[in-house]
């Protein structure tokens, strides 16, 4: 019951890091919309909005660059922690074999 509770726990932490991911992602998606809507549409010389397009291209992919190392860093995280829960949930049924084995054979001694 209480492994159950945990994996019902751990299901749910993963579903909100999926949300958050998603709010992020929506963010700077919205920032990146926003800010070339604004430079396109302010009244400028063609020179200058080409430099502040190329400025803002330059930050977009900086900030993108960020964001893909830290979510390669979080997937590798997340299979690294799935890698440790299944090993537990291993060793938590062979012990449980186990406990199960001992278990019969001393039923078996006590008949005989």
């Amino acid at each position: 019951m209480k492994l159950l509770k945990q994996l019902q726990a751990k299901k749910e932490l993963e579903k909100r890091k999926k949300f958050a991911k998603g709010m992020a992602l929506g963010s700077l998606v919205g920032t990146i919309v926003g800010s070339a809507a604004g430079i396109l549409l302010a009244p400028d010389s063609g020179r200058n909005t080409r430099k502040k397009i190329k400025d803002q291209a330059g930050e977009v992919k900086y900030q993108l660059d960020n964001n893909i190392e830290k979510l390669k860093d979080n997937i590798s995280q997340s299979v690294e922690n799935k890698k440790m829960d299944m090993k537990q949930a291993v060793e938590k049924i062979r012990t449980i074999k186990d406990v199960t084995a001992e278990v019969a054979t001393s039923e078996e001694k006590s008949e005989n």
